[in-house]
């Protein structure tokens, strides 16, 4: 199951977010989801990326993919 996360460049209590971020993908792994996708820019796309990413070693089939928006 592939999980795209698209949200604010900024953010406000982005640690409560972050955690937020932690528990949806926590379930969304254990439910199937094997790929996170994310966008390079803002806030809310960084805390997804690090959520994904603390919960590496956890699911280890979990992967992360950059989705560039603009290619300059």
């Amino acid at each position: 199951m592939i999980v795209a996360f698209c949200g604010h460049r900024e953010v406000e209590e982005g640690e409560a977010v972050r955690r937020w971020l932690e528990n949806v993908i926590d379930v969304l792994a254990r439910e199937g989801a094997d790929e996170c996708w994310f966008g390079g820019k803002g806030h809310f796309s960084r805390y997804a990326a690090e959520a994904a990413g603390a919960l590496k070693t956890k699911y280890p089939q979990l992967r992360r993919v950059l989705v560039q928006a603009y290619m300059n």
